[in-house]
């Protein structure tokens, strides 16, 4: 069958095209949420390493 005869064919690609759209956002806020989570424990870790900067020296 030639896809030029395929009725349907229209309808299909665009069905497809919906589907690759929503696992490319979906695949997109996954990494966003772990490039934030990623990033509030490297904040933490940055939190920690300054509050024992500021410390007084104890001798």
């Amino acid at each position: 069958m030639n896809i030029y005869e395929d009725e349907q064919l229209e309808r299909k690609l665009n069905e497809l095209t919906d589907q690759l759209g929503s696992l490319v956002l979906d695949m997109l806020l996954v990494g966003l949420k772990k490039l934030n989570n990623e990033s509030e424990i490297y904040q933490e870790f940055e939190d920690a390493k300054t509050s024992t900067d500021h410390r007084p020296v104890p001798f």
